[in-house]
């Protein structure tokens, strides 16, 4: 079988978060080797490095096991969960605009008439547990896997916002808000619903215009435009075999968000308090996205059994570094931002396997080791 080497990639960018991108140290490429191209565990994927004010990012593997071009800064993967750090995101922002509060309760964004699910004494669900995962809501519906049945490898695509309207009038909580930490994509969702319930807008609308637009994301998006789709990086899974993309219609702010590292390392550069580079937000401490990423980034909730701390969408880890993995069908993604040292770094694969968190918390791990 022939063997590929694996293809790198300079690049010099013209948007306006980034001037120019650094050349990735030769030991990141080192570690890269070992999870990209053939017989590696990843068909192809990029990283990106946020260190304070200097950035890197390269293509490693393959676009598709068709094509031997390396992935580039403006290939485009599904991101998965990483989508709920946007969904934290934006809850900050609209908090930091007066347009919300945190422990807003659900049934305050549903249509008049519907229910929200309570507990035994009528306790109900904050817009700040469903952010945090403790709002007693399960990881899916009940009734998931019926409504995916007719297309199981599509399997979000008939769950719509109608059908989350259904279940939240039907369900009862079996545990009380608060009390424990449960991984919800049902709640990551559910808040972005409620945030576009409280605004008119779509949760795909919300970001584009309250993140995307300031930071100068401009492949960032629910629904693929024409030119996202181009640039679409073809999914595979576990295996190595073609796999499906997935629609979210229903689940969009749990993890219906399709990116480029272009656009994630302008979010991880923000979310790392790294503002300069983007001339709505420099020198504005009191714009609302630069407060809702603080807000986002700050500690929210702690289930003390499963040493779990939750920010607005974030894990926070022991030394207080924000992390989120996510994968569907065929990708996988990673990201860890601190914004005390204004470091992140950032994997988009389109393979479904673990093994991009092994390298990012490699990477992460040995950070002092290998940067210039």
């Amino acid at each position: 079988m022939k063997q590929y080497a694996i293809t790198l990639s300079f690049l010099l960018l013209t948007s306006t978060a980034f001037a120019q991108i650094s050349e990735m140290p030769t030991k990141v490429d080192e570690l890269a080797a070992e999870y990209f191209g053939e017989g590696k565990p990843i068909v192809g994927g990029v990283i990106g490095i946020v260190d304070g004010g200097k950035s890197y990012a390269k293509g490693y593997g393959r676009v598709s096991l068709d094509d031997e071009a390396a992935p580039d800064m403006d290939t485009v993967y599904e991101i998965a969960s990483l989508s709920k750090t946007f969904t934290g995101v934006l809850l900050g922002e609209l908090v930091a605009r007066g347009e919300i509060v945190l422990n807003d309760t659900l049934d305050q964004f549903v249509p008049e008439g519907n229910r929200v699910p309570r507990y035994r004494r009528g306790e109900t669900v904050t817009l700040r547990q469903l952010a945090t995962h403790s709002s007693g809501l399960p990881r899916l519906p009940t009734d998931f896997w019926e409504i995916a049945a007719p297309e199981p490898e599509n399997p979000y695509k008939f769950y719509t916002s109608d059908k989350i309207e259904q279940f939240l009038d039907t369900y009862r909580l079996t545990v009380a808000p608060d009390s424990r930490y449960e991984y919800s994509n049902l709640g990551g969702s559910v808040l972005g619903y409620a945030m576009g319930q409280k605004t008119g807008k779509t949760y795909e609308e919300l970001v584009q215009e309250r993140i995307c637009q300031p930071l100068g994301m401009a492949n960032t998006a629910v629904e693929l435009t024409e030119a996202m789709r181009e640039k679409l990086a073809p999914p595979y899974d576990a295996k190595k075999q073609p796999a499906h993309n997935w629609d979210l219609p229903g689940f969009a702010g749990g993890g219906g968000l399709r990116s480029s590292m272009r656009d994630m390392l302008a979010f991880a550069q923000a979310v790392a308090g790294v503002f300069d580079a983007f001339p709505e937000l420099a020198d504005k401490p009191e714009h609302p996205l630069v407060v809702g990423m603080k807000t986002a980034s700050t500690q929210h909730y702690e289930d003390t059994a499963s040493r779990v701390r939750m920010g607005l969408g974030w894990h926070l880890n022991g030394n207080g570094d924000l992390t989120h993995n996510g994968q569907t069908g065929g990708y996988h993604s990673y990201i860890i931002v601190s914004p005390k040292s204004h470091r992140a770094i950032v994997l988009l694969t389109n393979t479904a396997v673990g093994d991009p968190d092994r390298l990012g918390e490699t990477l992460w791990n040995s950070f002092d080791s290998w940067r210039p």
